[in-house]
């Protein structure tokens, strides 16, 4: 017979439900300043035209609809760590927080990449994606990508949504 891990790690998550729903509040309101404003800068204010300002406009994005979902973070944990609005919007909020990560990673290890290119290009290399709808097509491709892996995923489930989904969504 096999031991159960869970057996002998046990975790008392009780004692982490209220301040892990105060750190998400605190994220959620300076996570939602943040990225409004960097919007309106990227959006209004800066006018230089560039790949990087692409990326940067899709990581804001990306990291904006991410904030969004930490109220619902903040309500499970503060309710005793359950959740009451049902499968369906458990694993839509569960899907875009977690989409909306990954797009921020990529997004911003995209922005590593263009760099090094233009630095390449600046030292003897050649740098053919330069034009802004190459980075616009990217990040067109990688939201598309994102949202076609995650959709099956929400509207798709096998077995128990209420007990399992959760646990594996909204878990610290």
């Amino acid at each position: 017979m096999i031991p159960d891990p869970r057996e002998h790690c046990h975790l008392d998550d009780s004692s982490l439900r209220i301040p892990l729903a105060v750190l998400y509040s605190v994220l959620f309101v300076l996570g939602l300043t943040g990225n409004i404003l960097a919007l309106w800068v990227f959006l209004y204010v800066h006018s230089k035209n560039n790949s990087v300002r692409v990326f940067v406009i899709n990581v804001a994005l990306a990291d904006l609809l991410l904030v969004i979902c930490l109220p619902f973070r903040v309500l499970y944990h503060s309710k005793a760590n359950r959740w009451d609005l049902g499968p369906t919007l458990c694993k839509v909020v569960g899907n875009l927080f977690y989409m909306n990560m990954y797009i921020s990673i990529t997004l911003l290890g995209l922005i590593s990449v263009d760099r090094y290119l233009k630095i390449q290009r600046h030292a003897g290399g050649q740098y053919r994606l330069k034009a802004t709808r190459w980075s616009s097509a990217i990040c067109g491709t990688i939201w598309a990508l994102a949202l076609a892996s995650v959709i099956p995923m929400i509207l798709l489930s096998e077995g128990n949504e209420e007990s399992d989904q959760v646990g594996l969504i909204f878990h610290v």
